[in-house]
């Protein structure tokens, strides 16, 4: 066994995706946050490539760009049209029926398919305590793919992740009405 398709190597980019996606709610702005989640994203395509997970790789794989372009939201006209989303949920939905249909995925695919269409509203969101309410229902969605899948960090991720949820939630409850800061702050 080479040391690309080891255990350890698997398990060990489930373990740097965790990590960023984890640190990705304790941003104070959308910016920030999208950005951590699209290094998780490169992470966790990896991951579920080498499990052999089609459908979570392939919404991974698209997130990165969909997260890139959420990034630049605040500061760009054309990142922050409504026509990113709803692109965005249509190549997440057709990549899960790709996966189902071509690669005979089992149903679970719908809840990977649902956490990311979910994230794609969610990470528009300029105000980063909404966002964070909404990433709790997409976070539940990936918790039973991963934990059907047979991806325990990333079973374990979602729970870590619920919990950075609520931390953010309570430590940003009542700030700025859980707006970004203004420019140049925070």
């Amino acid at each position: 066994m080479d040391f690309l398709h080891s255990g350890l190597f698997i398990q060990g980019m489930g373990a740097i995706a965790m990590v960023a996606g984890c640190l990705s709610f304790q941003g104070r702005t959308q910016r920030t946050i999208a950005t951590l989640q699209a290094v998780a994203s490169a992470f966790w395509a990896i991951h579920f490539g080498l499990l052999g997970a089609l459908t979570g790789a392939i919404a991974n794989l698209f997130s990165v760009p969909r997260n890139m372009v959420y990034a630049r939201a605040a500061k760009s006209p054309w990142a922050a049209s409504v026509a990113w989303p709803a692109l965005f949920s249509a190549v997440f939905i057709a990549g899960g029926l790709y996966s189902r249909i071509a690669q005979g995925e089992s149903w679970i695919f719908v809840l990977s398919v649902a956490g990311q269409v979910l994230s794609s509203w969610a990470l528009r969101i300029r105000n980063a305590q909404a966002l964070r309410l909404l990433s709790i229902a997409m976070s539940l969605c990936w918790l039973f793919y991963d934990y059907l899948s047979g991806s325990m960090p990333g079973a374990l991720c979602e729970v870590m992740n619920q919990l950075s949820i609520y931390t953010a939630l309570w430590r940003y409850r009542g700030r700025e009405g859980g707006r970004e800061p203004a420019h140049g702050q925070g």
